[in-house]
């Protein structure tokens, strides 16, 4: 699977079909990770964004006294977010040894990447092996079991990107934190991308929302 511009940017971008309203996207999880970390860490020195594509995410955390670091499998992607965010970038892949020291970040987040990699378990190892002590990762994927997986079939965003290898639930995410030795602090299964309102309105009553949101910790 090849991550140049076309999967960003191209007619039949599945990163635009799928994720088209990033920017509202990367607002309601830049909220969800500011307010969780607020309430939960007392001090945070380093952050890694895995899969970090054009740097939106990051950009939101400049001026905060953080050091800011960004890897993604893609090139291409890299090079625009060094545009676009005064971060520290590497293409780096997380299914290999990532180039950091162990326990190096405090807080490490990777959405929307860990359906694509070929062996899941891995990855999560590794985040554990950079993630300090007490640390907070935090990881997105869609769910499985969305209300838009029921009714657009086939058609559902989780199925027509052929970089997704793997698809999860709830239940068998947290079981694979579990298993990567992590604890697990919350799995919710918040409406990420936004719909039609009477949709959202009833994915958001019930544990069938777009997307898998979970936070751990080391």
């Amino acid at each position: 699977m090849s991550f140049g511009a076309d999967y960003f940017e191209g007619e039949t971008s599945p990163y635009k079909q799928g994720y088209g309203s990033a920017g509202v996207q990367v607002e309601k999880i830049h909220r969800l990770v500011e307010g969780y970390t607020r309430r939960n860490l007392k001090h945070v020195s380093r952050m890694l964004d895995i899969g970090c594509a054009y740097g939106y995410f990051l950009k939101g955390w400049e001026g905060k006294g953080i050091e800011l670091y960004g890897t993604d499998i893609s090139e291409h992607a890299i090079a625009r977010a060094r545009d676009i965010v005064d971060a520290r970038l590497a293409v780096a892949d997380v299914q290999q040894r990532m180039p950091f020291e162990d326990g190096f970040f405090d807080v490490i987040t990777m959405f929307e990447v860990i359906q694509m990699t070929q062996n899941p378990a891995f990855a999560l190892q590794e985040v554990h092996r950079l993630l300090r002590p007490g640390g907070l990762f935090f990881v997105t994927t869609p769910n499985v079991n969305s209300l838009f997986r029921i009714v657009r079939r086939q058609k559902w965003t989780g199925f027509r990107d052929p970089a997704h290898l793997y698809l999860f639930t709830a239940t068998s995410l947290a079981f694979l934190l579990k298993r990567s030795d992590f604890q697990v602090l919350q799995v919710r299964t918040p409406q990420l991308w936004p719909f039609p309102r009477r949709l959202v309105k009833l994915s958001s009553n019930l544990p069938f929302g777009s997307g898998l949101w979970a936070v751990a910790t080391k």
